[in-house]
Formats: C-alpha cells, sequence, structure tokens
C-alpha cells in the first residue's frame, strides 16, 4: 500500500486526473473525495469575505503533508490517501484543498476522511490571509500556528 500526501502549488488541479492517478487494487471498495472550497464568512471577523491568500511553510511541507497521509492510511487500513493543498490568492468558490480515500468499506473512509480534515486543518504549515470587500485583510493565526512556525 502507498501513502502519499503532498502539497501541490499549482493553480489547475483536475480531480478526475488526480484520482486516476492512484492504483487501485482489488479490494477497493469505496473511493471518497473531499473539496474544500473558499467561503464569503469568516470565523473571525463580521466582515464580508471576497477572497483568500495561502502560503505554506515550503521547507516543511510536503514532510508534514506525508505524515499525516501515513499517520491517517495506516490507522484506517487504507489502500490509498492523497492531500493536495493549493496555494496563492483564490476568489470565492475557488478550491483550496482536494482529498482522496481508497479504503475497503465506506465506514473506515468516512472516519479517515473526517481525520484526514482535522490533521491537515491543524497540523500543515499552511496559513490563510481572509481578504474584505472593504479591501482589508487579516491573516488567521491561532497559538498552536505560532508555536509550529518559530
Amino acid at each position: 500500500m502507498k501513502y502519499d500526501g503532498w502539497i501541490d502549488i499549482n493553480d489547475n488541479i483536475d480531480i478526475i486526473k488526480l484520482q486516476n492517478s492512484m492504483e487501485i487494487v482489488n479490494k477497493v471498495g469505496s473511493v471518497l473525495t473531499f473539496t474544500g472550497l473558499v467561503r464569503d464568512t469568516s470565523i473571525k471577523s463580521d466582515k464580508k469575505v471576497i477572497g483568500i491568500e495561502i502560503e505554506t511553510w515550503e521547507d516543511k511541507a510536503d514532510e508534514i503533508m506525508r505524515k499525516i497521509a501515513n499517520k491517517i492510511g495506516n490507522n484506517n487500513n487504507l489502500h490509498g490517501i492523497r492531500i493536495v493543498h493549493l496555494k496563492g490568492k483564490m476568489v470565492i468558490g475557488d478550491p483550496i484543498v482536494f482529498i482522496i480515500i481508497y479504503s475497503e468499506h465506506r465506514k473506515e473512509g468516512f472516519i479517515a476522511m473526517e481525520e484526514a480534515i482535522y490533521e491537515y486543518k491543524n497540523n500543515s504549515p499552511v496559513w490563510k490571509k481572509e481578504i474584505y470587500e472593504d479591501l482589508t485583510s487579516q491573516w488567521i493565526t491561532t497559538k498552536e500556528e505560532l508555536k509550529k512556525a518559530f
């Protein structure tokens, strides 16, 4: 079994091509995909969001995303997992992250998907700046992010 999580800096990801690039073994009975999108609401501000900017700690990003994918894959007995996170400036409705999970049964796939979303949001070196309707902006930063960065 192979698990590979990685951050892709490309502007355009073809989710079907990405899904088809993974090897399907006979025991795979479930393929789950998740796409996270830019939304117009903020968890830190009352202002309307019109876009975001994503930055990443590139020296560590690939290593950390692989560790996350391996942990989730091994913990949930998956046949494959892929995590792709985009970076750069994005507008409402643009994709931010893709997760693909190959499992024998859907139940472990759904459990793994929820774990994957939690892990990458809390442990990956990805930072988000919200851009508001009045053209002001704010980096979304937590104490945990600051501890990791310095």
